[in-house]
């Protein structure tokens, strides 16, 4: 039962994998006329760090760490790091986890569904 692939997980992967392939296709200054991806704007909490005393919050989604974070990421799969790293430095950090939890993710249902009994 072990070996099982759980069909959310490979859904999953190909909206991630799906979304990858696509952002490249995008004109990549459509994340700065277009709506934003911030978590924390989506969720209606921009606010969030002025109320934990934080400088950065949402205001016009310059300066916050979830559009800044949108925006490099963005600015990443376009292969523009250097503009990245100008929207959110901690892009070099986060960059690298969510590749290596994207990865990792691939590796085991590949594995799993390949090593099925």
């Amino acid at each position: 039962m072990r070996n099982i692939v759980r069909p959310e997980k490979v859904v999953f992967l190909i909206i991630i994998t799906l979304g990858i392939l696509a952002v490249p296709l995008l004109p990549s200054d459509m994340m700065n006329n277009g709506a934003s991806l911030c978590v924390f704007h989506a969720l209606g909490i921009e606010r969030i760090f002025e109320v934990v005393g934080i400088h950065g919050g949402c205001y016009g989604c310059y300066g916050c760490y979830g559009c800044g974070t949108s925006r490099a990421l963005w600015a990443i799969l376009h292969g523009n790091i250097n503009r990245a790293i100008n929207y959110n430095w901690r892009i070099i950090i986060v960059a690298p986890i969510l590749a290596a939890l994207y990865f990792q993710l691939a590796a085991s249902i590949i594995r799993r569904w390949f090593l099925r009994p």
